[in-house]
């Protein structure tokens, strides 16, 4: 016959005084994971991607000249095309 010390519990005592665990949420802190860094883009760099799309050169044509990612320059100047689109049609009209 077996003691009660020889017997296994495979499921937990409903008096156990442990607390579940949680997954995380958003909410709560994560451990933190090493972030890669990222480049930003000089104010030169700006300057002459504004320049060459001025000049009729593509995004990605622009992204060769300066060792950028095509969607980086695209979003740049998809982002000021919109405040030159904003500038002229709050300029006065003659």
């Amino acid at each position: 016959m077996l003691d009660s010390s020889d017997r296994i519990v495979t499921k937990p005592n409903a008096e156990s005084t442990e607390l579940p665990i949680s997954p995380a949420s958003p909410s709560k802190p994560t451990v933190a994971r090493k972030k890669t860094k990222r480049r930003v883009t000089t104010e030169s760099e700006r300057e002459i991607i504004l320049c060459m799309a001025l000049g009729g050169k593509s995004h990605k044509e622009v992204a060769a000249a300066l060792d950028l990612k095509p969607n980086t320059v695209y979003k740049f100047i998809r982002s000021r095309s919109k405040c030159w689109h904003n500038a002229e049609s709050d300029a006065p009209r003659n």
